[in-house]
């Protein structure tokens, strides 16, 4: 299995991520266990944090990103919430991350 962890999660293991996630966006690790983090990342700094995550439905193959923003009030609680993304949509100029020359790199190397 090929992943990229970033930011806070980059000397993380695998299971570590799954936990932090599960915690972080309060999402039952049966729930988790069914996608395969691809990319994950987290950024938490003075109050404020976000994070990006890509997976993939280990029955179906389908690919989905996570999105999660937060302030002092709030943390990532109710952001999990996959939406479904297409590998020409994450090889395109689009792609929101596509300025990241890691993600891209990682991105690029997953389809080819």
């Amino acid at each position: 299995m090929r992943n990229l962890f970033l930011g806070d999660l980059d000397s993380y293991k695998y299971n570590e991520v799954v936990d932090k996630i599960s915690h972080d966006f309060q999402v039952e690790k049966s729930e988790l266990d069914k996608m395969e983090f691809l990319i994950a990342y987290i950024e938490e700094a003075n109050w404020e944090g976000t994070a990006y995550c890509l997976v993939r439905d280990r029955e179906t193959g389908s690919l989905y990103e996570i999105h999660g923003g937060h302030c002092s009030c709030n943390g990532f609680e109710e952001q999990w919430i996959p939406q479904i993304i297409s590998k020409e949509y994450l090889l395109s100029k689009h792609w929101r991350y596509r300025d990241n020359q890691e993600m891209k790199q990682f991105v690029v190397e997953l389809f080819n």
